[in-house]
């Protein structure tokens, strides 16, 4: 499965490519968590579609509305998942 801003037509942050994703998932959007560099794009179009939304980016204080800030990609960045998502049942 590809979903491409470009193929639906639409680039983000427009939520078009965050709908076709989820649909082509079958997941809802609140369960989907979106990680991408820029606040602009890749966080306001993902909150804009209802899903969570993390940000990589290497500014320890960049403002940002992003539930989680990421400052390097590694294995367990996703660990926070498991335990603290929406379907935690902790």
């Amino acid at each position: 499965m590809k979903v491409s801003a470009e193929a639906v037509g639409a680039l983000k942050p427009h939520r078009a490519s965050f709908d076709a994703l989820s649909e082509a998932l079958g997941v809802p959007p609140e369960q989907i968590v979106h990680v991408g560099d820029r606040e602009d794009v890749d966080v306001a179009g993902a909150l804009a579609a209802g899903m969570r939304a993390w940000r990589l980016t290497s500014k320890k204080r960049a403002p940002t509305r992003a539930e989680q800030r990421l400052s390097r990609w590694k294995l367990d960045a996703f660990a926070p998942l498991w335990t603290d998502g929406p379907e935690s049942s902790s």
